[in-house]
């Protein structure tokens, strides 16, 4: 279950109205969430739904550059881990 806000007693705050939008376009993101939750009240416009489409929007093309890019190593052959030597016991 997502932490989002749906309901805040009137949501006349711009920063409740603002994430509530992120949650709703993209309820599973919890990473998407939580960087809405950075952003400063004093630089969101009094609407933030286009606000709140422009941020998941960049986010989402930034993720899927950087998945691309970076999330899957090259394969690379594995060398044979060499054996471990044997323990010996010692008897007095």
């Amino acid at each position: 279950m997502s932490k989002c806000l749906l309901y805040a007693g009137g949501m006349k705050n711009r920063k409740l109205k603002f994430i509530r939008a992120v949650c709703l376009l993209a309820p599973r993101d919890e990473l998407v969430r939580q960087l809405a939750e950075r952003v400063p009240a004093a630089i969101l416009p009094e609407y933030p739904g286009g606000a709140a489409i422009e941020f998941v929007a960049a986010l989402s093309r930034f993720q899927s550059a950087y998945h691309c890019r970076f999330s899957f190593p090259r394969a690379t052959k594995l060398r044979p881990r060499p054996p471990r030597p044997a323990f010996s016991r010692f008897t007095l």
